[in-house]
């Protein structure tokens, strides 16, 4: 028989499903918009509140489409130009960004800030 102590990998597991679940709870329940993008600028995550301001129901309605899938062209092509920045490596901190044109133009201070693995390349 051979037996091997796991205590310590059940432990960081359990602590990666609680700081998991913090996590969930926090993108069910911000009433700011929040997502999280790929380097090819496609939706990977976002809250019900950002699904609402896409004007979906379900956040997993955009998963893996991008903002021209949900903007006119011109915006779309401004948001594709500042996610480039992101990905680049820059932060956006307290951008005024439009996220509606025509007679009834509506605007939002946006932050984005690049993802990046564990070493250090930017991913989204």
């Amino acid at each position: 028989a051979t037996l091997i102590d796991v205590t310590a990998r059940m432990e960081a597991e359990r602590e990666r499903a609680a700081e998991r679940g913090l996590l969930d709870a926090l993108f069910a329940h911000l009433p700011d918009a929040v997502y999280v993008k790929d380097a090819h600028t496609r939706f990977l995550r976002l809250n019900p509140a950002t699904a609402a301001e896409l004007g979906i129901d379900d956040p997993d309605g955009a998963l893996g489409r991008t903002d021209a899938d949900f903007f006119p062209p011109a915006l779309a092509a401004q948001f594709r130009a500042d996610d480039e920045r992101v990905l680049g490596g820059d932060p956006l901190l307290n951008r005024l960004e439009p996220q509606a044109e025509g007679a009834d133009p509506r605007w939002v201070l946006a932050s984005k800030a690049p993802l990046r693995d564990p070493a250090g390349r930017v991913v989204g």
